[in-house]
């Protein structure tokens, strides 16, 4: 098993990372990432729900029937949500304010219930929790970046360091219509060095 952990990680932070190549999660992607810190929180929290939820639904798929099969999916990670939602509004009160709907709405994230289906009840405890893990964490990272381009170009701030007047960013950066154009040239950049690398181990 020891042996199968990169392949398994490689595979669903890069090969199918849930954003970039499955393109779920968007709506979430696209209300959260205009800060860096609600867009890392969101990953995190979405991240230990994809692990623990697929190690439980892992240990638990030979005694769950097809018939109820999704039902139980949606219970058990709606469990794992309200635990988090819990502790963020004890302990983060204002970040958990800032996350708003899209903390409780980790319950019908096709990307965390894609997961689910496709990888955590076909495999064992181990690869399932890896495979979570991975998964939320390459969803972070493009959240994070994404965060981070649009507001860097909204208000010309990275982190606390103030580059140029936010009265001369591009303001749209920070409105739906400016993370699609983000997000679509993102799309690019990562499909052209995709191309290119696969060139390349032609070449080999």
């Amino acid at each position: 098993m020891t042996s199968a952990v990169f392949p398994i990680a490689t595979a669903a932070a890069l090969q199918q990372n849930v954003v970039t190549v499955r393109l779920l999660a968007l709506c979430p992607m696209l209300a959260v990432s205009v800060s860096v810190s609600a867009a890392l929180t969101l990953g995190v929290l979405t991240t230990l729900v994809m692990m623990s939820t697929g190690t439980v639904v892992a240990l638990l798929r030979h005694q769950v029937p097809d018939a109820v099969r999704l039902p139980v999916l949606l219970l058990l990670t709606a469990s794992a949500v309200v635990l988090l939602d819990l502790a963020m509004a004890a302990e983060a009160a204002n970040m958990h304010r800032q996350l708003g709907i899209f903390l409780p709405l980790i319950i019908t994230n096709c990307a965390v219930l894609a997961r689910l289906e496709l990888f955590a009840r076909k495999q064992q405890p181990l690869a399932a929790a890896i495979d979570g893990a991975a998964s939320g964490i390459g969803m972070t990272a493009v959240l994070v970046l994404l965060a981070f381009l649009r507001e860097f170009f909204a208000t010309g701030a990275v982190a606390t360091f103030q580059l140029f007047p936010a009265s001369s960013g591009f303001v749209a950066a920070g409105l739906p219509a400016g993370g699609f154009i983000l997000f679509g040239l993102l799309l690019a950049v990562i499909n052209k060095l995709k191309k290119r690398t696969d060139l390349l181990k032609g070449c080999v």
